[in-house]
C-alpha cells in the first residue's frame, strides 16, 4: 500500500492545503505538472503513471488522450468532472466509478456547496484555493481520513490530475482514490 506516511517527503512541493473539520482531514500537496510526486505514495503512483505517460511537449493530456484500456484496474476508483468553476458555471461530474462514489460519493464538492450541503466558510474557501492551484497546472495528491462508521476513521489517498482539451487551460480534473 503506502509507505509510513511519516516518512515521505512533501518538500518539494510548490503548495500546501490542510483541512480538517471535525472527524475528516487532509493535507494535500501540489506539483508542477513536470513534477515527480514524492517516493512512497503507494498505489496512486501508478495512477499518476499513466496520466504523465500521456503528456506531450510539457502540455496536459485531455480526456480524449486515454483510451478505456489504458486505466484497466482503476475505472471503479477514479472520477472525471468537467470544470465549470474557473468559468462561473457548475461542474460536471462526467464518470465516477463505484468505489470512489462508495468513498467520496458521487457529488463533486461544489455541487455540494452550491446544494448547501457544506457550509463551512473555511472549507469553501481551501477548496477555492485548491481549485486555483489546479487550474494552474498543477496536480494534487492527498492524503487524510474520512470517517468509517461513525467511530473509526478510514485512511485515504487521492490523487487530481488537470487535463486540458487545448493543451493548456484545464477543462476536465481526473480524479482517482485509494483508501485502505
Amino acid at each position: 500500500m503506502v509507505e509510513d506516511d511519516k516518512k515521505i517527503d512533501f518538500s518539494a512541493s510548490v503548495h500546501e492545503i490542510h483541512i480538517s473539520e471535525d472527524s475528516v482531514g487532509f493535507d494535500c500537496y501540489f506539483f508542477e505538472i513536470d513534477q515527480r510526486p514524492p517516493k512512497g505514495i503507494g498505489k496512486i503512483l501508478e495512477f499518476y503513471n499513466i496520466w504523465h505517460g500521456a503528456i506531450q511537449n510539457n502540455e496536459m493530456p485531455s480526456w480524449e488522450s486515454f483510451s478505456i484500456t489504458d486505466l484497466k484496474g482503476w475505472h471503479s476508483k477514479m472520477r472525471l468532472i468537467k470544470c465549470g468553476e474557473k468559468f462561473d458555471q457548475k461542474d460536471e461530474v462526467r464518470i465516477v466509478g463505484e468505489t470512489f462514489a462508495a468513498v467520496w460519493g458521487r457529488k463533486s464538492l461544489s455541487e455540494n456547496i452550491r446544494d448547501g450541503a457544506v457550509k463551512s466558510p473555511e472549507i469553501i474557501r481551501k477548496f477555492h484555493e485548491y481549485l486555483t492551484h489546479l487550474y494552474d497546472r498543477k496536480y494534487a495528491v492527498c492524503r487524510g481520513v474520512l470517517p468509517d462508521g461513525g467511530i473509526s476513521a478510514r485512511p485515504i489517498w487521492f490523487i487530481d490530475l488537470p487535463l486540458a482539451e487545448n493543451g493548456h487551460d484545464v477543462t476536465h480534473v481526473l480524479s482517482a482514490i485509494v483508501h485502505q
